[in-house]
């Protein structure tokens, strides 16, 4: 999900692909030689939330009714627990019901809900372990959606697989559920790719965001909301880009001076304002198919789109969200909804944050982890038994 959900995992190939969602490089200078340099991440999926530790142990705590957590299937855990004592994970990504994760010798692992084939295993059975790709192939960036997954190979070639109905996961295969990898249908060499609810971006090795996939809303951001596209399109923007995120049903992209814009469903100001644009014909619901920008005032390091809301990092650290607020997940100490960029109640350096269905996580230059919203299933850390923090409270420190 709504991944612009995983960050900082830095692996060299025959193209290197630097995911800085945050602060700093994954792997140090001594790479070759085994030593590794990890920082610490968050992911938010939609009710669970999964994280690394800087000595690349994998937590995951929140709802584990598919196995995304660790596989005590129909359990809550608000408490973070390792999902394996033997391997050292750079990456994490997590989704609606299921998560996927880089090690350290790069092979990547998907394991949850599969009802499409999105855990990549050749077949659509929930695993509730963690499951190395059925791929021959190198995966060196991944990104957990809804119901499919995708990820980039070292030279930049995106591969994606899961829920294929209308072949929206934009490769050759006109299977509606695709349980493998498979190649997407395009020449273009990508660095980052962020899987929403139905619908992929990416970002060329020229800085170019394109996207393909379901385009009701307008998360494609081409200047329309038809049906949908099956083939990596550009999104109506000239700016150079250096993060894209895609959540639910709207997607949001940083250029090279820091400014945020955002694009497709807007019903809860998760674009950063007020549209007047509409998409759909019997029942049209605010949208914009272009990028908006969110702000003229502020400048972003990272963006994570969520659900119905989103949130960045200013260039001075500062956590700023916008969006739906019914379960307290802007953080700002209320349950009102902000169509603008508002401060979380806690100001700190942060160097990461993850919006999830709705809640929260950040991480600050500490290393401290804080969440916040709805804590229903244990995704926000939160033992004491509430249902919601509408201010972000302290998890632990890595």
């Amino acid at each position: 999900m709504t991944s612009g959900f995983n960050c900082l995992a830095r692996i060299t190939g025959a193209l290197l692909l630097s995911i800085l969602c945050a602060c700093g490089d994954s792997l140090g200078p001594n790479q070759g030689q085994g030593e590794l340099d990890i920082s610490p991440q968050v992911s938010a999926g939609n009710r669970h939330t999964c994280g690394i530790s800087p000595t690349g142990i994998l937590y995951c705590w929140g709802r584990d009714n598919f196995g995304e957590r660790d596989g005590n299937l129909s359990v809550n855990f608000p408490t973070p627990r390792p999902i394996s004592d033997s391997i050292q994970f750079l990456s994490i990504s997590s989704g609606f019901g299921h998560s996927c994760a880089i090690s350290a010798d790069s092979t990547a692992y998907c394991w949850g809900w599969n009802h499409s084939g999105q855990l990549g295993s050749g077949d659509d059975t929930d695993l509730a372990i963690l499951t190395p790709i059925d791929f021959d192939r190198k995966i060196v960036y991944i990104d957990a959606g809804y119901d499919h997954t995708c990820g980039l190979t070292a030279d930049g070639t995106a591969f994606c697989w899961g829920w294929n109905y209308d072949r929206v996961l934009g490769t050759e295969s006109v299977e509606e559920n695709v349980t493998l990898p498979s190649r997407v249908n395009t020449t273009e060499r990508f660095v980052k790719i962020s899987v929403g609810d139905n619908f992929t971006c990416g970002i060329t090795a020229d800085s170019s965001a394109m996207c393909w996939g379901v385009n009701y809303n307008g998360e494609l951001g081409i200047g329309s909301d038809s049906t949908k596209i099956t083939t990596p399109t550009q999104v109506v923007r000239n700016e150079k880009i250096t993060s894209v995120s895609a959540g639910d049903n709207h997607a949001c992209a940083l250029d090279t001076n820091n400014r945020a814009y955002c694009w497709g469903w807007n019903a809860n100001d998760q674009l950063g304002g007020t549209t007047t644009e509409t998409c759909g014909t019997s029942y049209p619901w605010p949208c914009s198919t272009v990028p908006l920008l969110v702000s003229d005032s502020l400048f972003f390091k990272q963006i994570s789109a969520g659900s119905g809301h989103t949130c960045g990092i200013s260039v001075d650290g500062m956590v700023f969200c916008w969006g739906n607020n019914f379960s307290g997940q802007l953080g700002d100490g209320s349950f009102v909804n902000r169509p603008i960029p508002a401060s979380i109640a806690v100001n700190l350096n942060f160097v990461a944050v993850a919006a999830g269905s709705s809640h929260t996580c950040a991480l600050d230059a500490d290393g401290i982890l804080f969440c916040w919203g709805s804590n229903e299933n244990g995704q926000i850390a939160d033992a004491s038994g509430a249902l919601g923090r509408s201010e972000p409270i302290a998890v632990f420190a890595w």
